[in-house]
């Protein structure tokens, strides 16, 4: 019995068959996607997305979002900036069946990798890292690449609403990029433990709200952040070390390792989980203003007014 099976007898039946038809229409695409080819399922995906996504509901959040945080930007720019983010999510959204395609290391050019140096450095030590990003360009490969590199370790995922997709999705990932999926949360909290007392790897992204986390600033307002990656960092005494990654007009994408993110630590828990959380908001925040076109302004990642 697989682990959305298990779950049905504890959700009502309607809700269980919506899943499951969401799921079919789901699966059916995905298989459509993967017919047409990787150039061609993204140029569909592309497309489909930019057209009907701006004409949603929830793009009204996005563009609140980005009025926010670009004031200076009249209302053509932010409309720009939301259709090119349609056109990328639809993109990576058509990148999921091919994920067997991509390599940073196999010569075909889809990933190539700069800041290597901080890499090398870090393996050497010997210390294990917590690579952190955000949802920018397809996110997916960052993972991809280190796990493609030899770093043992997993990632950290956050569960699709739908338990039959998150499965599939799942297996995508579990085939492709890590064995070792965790999810957030209580049930993956162990398996994270293990992995870094073991000097391993892990990457997560960090630019999702979250209501029980702390309130630090991201484009100049107040937003709940996750403090997961300053408390295991200074926990276990593990270097936290961003990597950006952007898709080029040519549908290859560049990653970068950037230097670990430190802070001189006072000796007060609160104090430092705050100073490092901090930092790498600030990282983030320079990530979007670089790409703003590339990050997922779809998340309610601030208060509402």
């Amino acid at each position: 019995m697989t682990q959305a099976d298990s779950l049905q007898s504890s959700r009502p039946l309607t809700k269980d068959l919506n899943y499951r038809f969401q799921n079919w229409a789901f699966l059916g695409i995905m298989r459509l996607f993967r017919a047409l080819g990787l150039a061609r399922a993204r140029q569909f995906g592309g497309w489909f997305a930019r057209t009907l996504g701006p004409r949603i509901p929830v793009s009204n959040r996005a563009r609140e979002s980005l009025k926010a945080s670009f004031p200076e930007k009249d209302k053509e720019e932010i409309n720009q900036i939301l259709v090119r983010m349609w056109d990328n999510l639809g993109r990576t959204f058509a990148e999921y069946p091919h994920l067997d395609q991509f390599d940073a290391y196999d010569g075909r050019g889809h990933i190539s990798v700069s800041g290597t140096d901080t890499l090398d450095d870090i393996i050497a030590k010997g210390t294990g890292a917590i690579f952190v990003s955000g949802h920018f360009a397809n996110w997916e490969l960052l993972p991809l690449a280190a796990s493609g590199v030899g770093l043992s370790g997993g990632e950290v995922y956050r569960a699709a609403n739908n338990p039959y997709v998150d499965q599939w999705l799942v297996r995508q990932r579990t085939n492709h990029i890590y064995q070792d999926q965790i999810p957030k949360g209580s049930h993956g909290a162990r398996k994270l433990l293990s992995v870094l007392k073991d000097r391993h790897y892990v990457v997560m992204l960090i630019d999702q709200k979250m209501n029980d986390g702390i309130s630090v600033p991201l484009l100049g307002r107040e937003a709940m952040t996750p403090p997961a990656a300053a408390q295991l960092s200074l926990r276990f005494n593990v270097p936290i070390v961003p990597a950006s990654i952007v898709r080029k007009d040519d549908d290859t994408f560049h990653i970068h390792v950037f230097p670990p993110v430190t802070i001189e630590e006072s000796g007060q828990k609160t104090q430092d989980i705050y100073a490092l959380t901090l930092k790498l908001n600030q990282w983030l925040e320079e990530r979007i203003r670089e790409q703003p076109e590339q990050w997922l302004w779809l998340h309610r990642r601030w208060p509402k007014k």
